[in-house]
């Protein structure tokens, strides 16, 4: 793992690599491994920020819960803004924090 916590299979998700997810878990990859920020590889595939951009991967999402990701697992977390240093992270959804 990265000096994050992220494991093979969090870069695979990220990158929507399924014919390598699906080999990462076969071999026994943990599917509910969690990075420094408690996500696991299904939140990284539901969507976080990244430079103010919302980035999603369904389809993996989709695959990673088939194969037995445990959806209650890890936190959903904004941490591409945050961990870049963005000011405005914690207002980044207006709709969810009104000022």
């Amino acid at each position: 793992s990265t000096d994050r916590g992220e494991t093979a299979l969090h870069g695979a998700t990220r990158h929507a690599a399924h014919d390598v997810t699906r080999f990462l878990v076969e071999q026994g990859a943990d599917i509910d491994a969690r990075t420094w920020a408690d996500q696991t590889p299904l939140r990284v595939a539901e969507g976080y920020l990244y430079s103010g951009t919302y980035v999603s991967y369904p389809e993996t999402a989709a695959l990673l819960r088939d194969l037995g990701a445990n959806p209650d697992a890890g936190t959903q977390l904004n941490f591409g803004l945050t961990s870049y240093g963005d000011a405005d992270a914690e207002n980044a959804d207006s709709s969810e924090n009104p000022q």
